[in-house]
């Protein structure tokens, strides 16, 4: 069994509906189960082969966190934890945005 340790941002949950639809949509890839503990989105794989699997995880931003901190995926053998591979996620949305453009009130932090 493999596991992927997908790391949520700061201000971000991850939709539970789409997490779920998860296994019946990737299926194909030997997913049988997903949850949401500790920050993380956790999916389980029956196995993994040497084949490129993406694997997209849905997150919602509830917060205003501009730039938040690189969070990684973290893929590993369940029964041999040493074995383990991670990448950092991309996160095309929120790369560029500053807290100035978060805010409902600017009170010209620009100029500080």
């Amino acid at each position: 069994m493999a596991l992927m340790e997908v790391e949520i941002p700061s201000g971000f949950v991850v939709d539970p509906v789409h997490l779920k639809d998860l296994t019946r949509s990737h299926a194909n890839v030997h997913l049988h189960r997903t949850e949401v503990m500790d920050n993380k989105a956790v999916l389980y794989f029956d196995k993994l082969g040497e084949r490129h699997v993406c694997v997209p995880v849905k997150m919602e931003r509830v917060q205003p966190v501009a730039q938040p901190a690189q969070v990684f995926a973290h893929v590993y053998d369940y029964y041999n934890p040493e074995t383990r591979t991670s990448t950092p996620l991309v996160m095309n949305l929120m790369r560029n945005v500053s807290i100035c453009s978060m805010c409902a009130e600017c009170i010209g932090c620009d100029s500080v």
